[in-house]
Order: C-alpha cells, then sequence, then structure tokens
C-alpha cells in the first residue's frame, strides 16, 4: 500500500505497489510476469552517487514467452526540473546491462544513454539497483528540511518493458508489463524536515468569577507552535463541568449554570498532530461574594466631644466570587443612626479591605456610644449571605466634655 505522506525521509519503499498485476505484451500473453512484476522503488544516495533500487516479485533472468529480454526502468525528476531513468536490461545467462540518463516520457525510453554500475540479486523479492552521479542531474541537496522545498526526486514511477530480439538492438513492446504505482507517482525524496516538536497552549478567561449564569470568554489565541513553517490547527476546550468542544479557532464562549469552583484547559494540537503536553489551566470560579465587616477599631475610644475619631474596619470578601464596589456604613447605637459612609473598592474573592470613617464628634452627646460597621449598606452587592453584614460585636467610644479650644 502507498504510503499516505506525500514525501519521505529515509527512501525506502517511496513506491509501493501490488504484487500480481503484470502482464505479458506478447502474442498469447503467456505466464509467468512475476519477473516484471514491480512492488517497491526505494532510492539512496552517498557522497557521488544517487541508487535507485527496484523490488520484483520474483526475479529471474527469464523473460515471459514470446519476448527475449526484460528492462527495468525506475524514472523521476530531478531538482533541476529534468525527468531521468535508469534502465536495467536482463537477458537469459543472466546477462545485465546497467544504463541512465534523461528519459522521454513519450516512448519510454532514454534520451541519452550512459553506462553505470548495478547489482542484481535474483529470487523472490529479488532487487536490482543502479547507480547515478549525481553531478549528471544537477547536484540536487539531499536532503532536504523544507516540506515545501524541491526535493531530489519527485514524481517516481517505475516501468518494466518486454523486447524481443537481441538486447540492445531488439525491437520493445509500447505497452509496459507494469507500471509501479498504478497511476499517479510516488513520495518526494529525501524530504526530512525537523522533528515535529509539540506546540504551546496559552489560555485566558474573562471574567473568571461571578454568579450561576456566568458567561465565560476563553481565548487561546496566545497558544503557539516553535516549529517553522507549522501552526496551531485545533483548540480543545475542557471547561471543566463535564463539557467540551474542539474546533479550528481560538475563542469561545461558555455559561456555567451551577455554583462551584471550575478548572477549564485548553489543549492544541499542531499540522502535524502533535498536542501540546503543558497545563493551560485557568480557574473558574461560580457563586457570589459574602461581606462580612469584623468590629470596627480606633485609637482614641476616649474622646472630647467635637474631635473627629479615625474610625478604621476591615471588610472581607468570604464568598466565592469578587465583590464590586459599595460603601460600608458606621452607626451608632444600633444600626439605625448612620453617622457615616465610606466609598469601598471592589474586593476579590477570599480577600479584603480597610476602610475608614474620621468621625466628627461634634454634636454627639456625652457618654459611651456603640460603633456598628455595615458591609455594603447601601446594598449594591448582590451576595451569598444578606444577614452577617453589620459586624457582631460594636466598638465603644467615650465621648467626654467639650473639646477644649
Amino acid at each position: 500500500m502507498q504510503s499516505s505522506s506525500p514525501y519521505s525521509c529515509d527512501g525506502v519503499n517511496v513506491v509501493s505497489d501490488p504484487a500480481g498485476d503484470a502482464h505479458n505484451p506478447a502474442p498469447g500473453g503467456a505466464g509467468p510476469t512475476s519477473q516484471a512484476d514491480i512492488t517497491g522503488i526505494s532510492f539512496s544516495a552517498n557522497a557521488t552517487n544517487l541508487t535507485t533500487k527496484m523490488t520484483l516479485a520474483n526475479l529471474t533472468d527469464t523473460p515471459s514467452p514470446g519476448t527475449t529480454f526484460t528492462t527495468y526502468y525506475v524514472v523521476w525528476t530531478s531538482s533541476n526540473g529534468k525527468t531521468y531513468a535508469t534502465e536495467i536490461d536482463v537477458s537469459p545467462g543472466p546477462l545485465v546491462a546497467y544504463g541512465w540518463g534523461e528519459f522521454n516520457t513519450s516512448n519510454n525510453q532514454l534520451s541519452t544513454y550512459n553506462s553505470t554500475t548495478g547489482t542484481y540479486k535474483a529470487g523472490v523479492n529479488g532487487t536490482i539497483t543502479a547507480n547515478v552521479p549525481l553531478s549528471g542531474i544537477g547536484n540536487p541537496t539531499i536532503p532536504i528540511t523544507d516540506v515545501n522545498g524541491t526535493p531530489a526526486v519527485s514524481n517516481p514511477y517505475g516501468l518494466t518493458i518486454a523486447g524481443e530480439g537481441v538486447l540492445g538492438s531488439g525491437l520493445v513492446y509500447t505497452s509496459p508489463m507494469d507500471r509501479a504505482p498504478n497511476s499517479g507517482y510516488g513520495q518526494k525524496w529525501a524530504v526530512c524536515p525537523p522533528p515535529n516538536n509539540p506546540p504551546t497552549a496559552v489560555l485566558t478567561a474573562n471574567p473568571t468569577s461571578g454568579p450561576p449564569g456566568l458567561i465565560v470568554n476563553f481565548d487561546g489565541s496566545g497558544s503557539y507552535d516553535p516549529d517553522s513553517g507549522d501552526s496551531i490547527a485545533s483548540y480543545s476546550f475542557n471547561f471543566g463541568d463535564g463539557s467540551m468542544t474542539t474546533q479550528p479557532t481560538p475563542t469561545v464562549s461558555h455559561t456555567y449554570n451551577t455554583a462551584g469552583t471550575y478548572a477549564a484547559t485548553l489543549t492544541v494540537t499542531d499540522t502535524h498532530g502533535a498536542k501540546s503536553a503543558n497545563a493551560a489551566e485557568v480557574t473558574i470560579t461560580v457563586g457570589l461574594p459574602d461581606l462580612v465587616a469584623a468590629t470596627p477599631t480606633a485609637k482614641n475610644t476616649q474622646a472630647k466631644q467635637g474631635q473627629k475619631i479615625p474610625i478604621t474596619v476591615r471588610i472581607s470578601n468570604n464568598g466565592t466570587a469578587d465583590a464590586g464596589v459599595s460603601y460600608t456604613g458606621f452607626t451608632m447605637d444600633g444600626i439605625t443612626t448612620l453617622i457615616g459612609q465610606v466609598y469601598t473598592a471592589a474586593i476579590p474573592h477570599g480577600s479584603y479591605l480597610d476602610v475608614t470613617l474620621n468621625w466628627n464628634t461634634a454634636g454627639v452627646k456625652k457618654g459611651s456610644h456603640n460603633i456598628y460597621a455595615i458591609a455594603d449598606y447601601e446594598k449594591q452587592v448582590p451576595e451569598s449571605n444578606e444577614d452577617n453584614n453589620t459586624s457582631s460585636t460594636p466598638l465603644t467610644i467615650n465621648i467626654q466634655g467639650n473639646q477644649t479650644r
């Protein structure tokens, strides 16, 4: 079976052909024809020569009935754009002649004939080889690494042709005994691309937290492949909630309807099938914030009436989602008498923020007063628990006589 790859690095069986498809063009078409039944063609090279090798189902020097010799051609186009072939003529003895030259595809013969050397190994899966000087075929570069470059061998195929009469001066049948492959051509050679390194997946997401029904936009466009000429062919997103998708584009949106913490991952595949091995992961938290006010504190709890007292409270977000901006309220002697509000910036889940009110005590009655802090006083932030915003323990401040002026 012919390889599905369009090129070969090692040159082994760049052409493959099933056994049993050779025929005898002489009248009667009698067998055997296995000596002309091509099953494979390979190429190799050293510093000075390119070598063709043809493998036959059962190579012998006995021609098919009605013929007197068999000619074996390996044909290809070199990097200089010219078509060449090796020609090996075999008649009983065995008498074997090796040649090469430019090839005329209109009559299946060499345009110019140059003698050369080769090998003949008879038997089942027997082989015949021929050597071609690289200098005679344009000194092709062997190997090349660019799969889009021009290799030493393109469009290779093989022919076996029966002849009648004396080898070298007899007639040949115009219909080949076998062509390999039966149609088209074999692989290009020698194309040896560098090892296919795996691509690297890069995943970002926005937003990464929010209430159920959260729509997250995922972006894998930062992913890349380190190999020149290679690129990302597909993006496989696993959203961590049992849903996944594979697509050729790097961006996708996904909705999380159930509260929880999800590990969303991305795996990318390049055009040669290599998959990313790195961990490209983003944690998505679906839930609500929960703002809680601690007990307020103040350095001065014994103040003259009319003094300004800095009161600080720590607002913690104990929920599973980030909290947006809000206002922290401060009340006196219960939760209904507001003494001030302080703008409170957004607080990520699991984090906190200290806010301070400068309380002006002018006009405040003398005596002890209990100060409470209330997170999200204006109820701007939807929370998982709306009943724990108020500090459980108040700060007690004692207001004494008028401040001395």
